[in-house]
């Protein structure tokens, strides 16, 4: 037993970062939120670590569970957060953070989450399938679409008449 709890215990150093900033991203920039949660997600973890199967990755395991959370979150939160709470949170030098997290917020969900996994996390399409519960392929094709769209988005917002 004592082994389990250590390899939790070097698991959670390895992915809070990586869970905070999953958070970060999809909250908005909301620091305090995005904290609570990971904190919420790792406790969570640290309960149902017992049904953890051996040999499975855990980074797609701990991924569903913050990616449910966040979900629940949402539901029963009921508060909408608008984009004018986002611009007052960042600063200036956020700027760029901000145009991305505007564009991103323009995908659907699943498209939004795909590109945020490789692109920001830096995930191959085989760890994002398996956290995301589909195919590696299905995962390659949806950040294709995903960026295309997102290309199509950005030209039309920097068009000169």
């Amino acid at each position: 037993m004592f082994k389990k709890k250590l390899k939790y215990l070097r698991s959670y150093l390895k992915y809070k970062d990586k869970i905070y900033s999953y958070f970060w991203y999809r909250t908005g920039g909301r620091q305090e939120v995005a904290e609570d949660l990971t904190q919420e997600v790792f406790l969570k973890a640290w309960k149902e670590y017992h049904h953890f199967l051996e040999g499975r990755p855990f980074q797609s395991w701990i991924y569903r569970i913050a990616h449910n959370h966040l979900i629940d979150y949402y539901r029963t939160s009921k508060k909408n957060y608008k984009l004018d709470d986002m611009t007052r949170s960042l600063s200036a030098k956020d700027n760029k953070t901000f145009e991305l997290k505007q564009l991103l917020d323009q995908l659907p969900e699943r498209e939004r989450e795909i590109i945020i996994l490789k692109y920001i996390f830096g995930y191959n399409y085989e760890e994002i399938g398996e956290m995301t519960n589909q195919s590696k392929g299905s995962a390659r094709v949806t950040a294709h679409r995903a960026l295309k769209k997102l290309r199509i988005k950005n030209s039309e917002e920097y068009e000169v008449p």
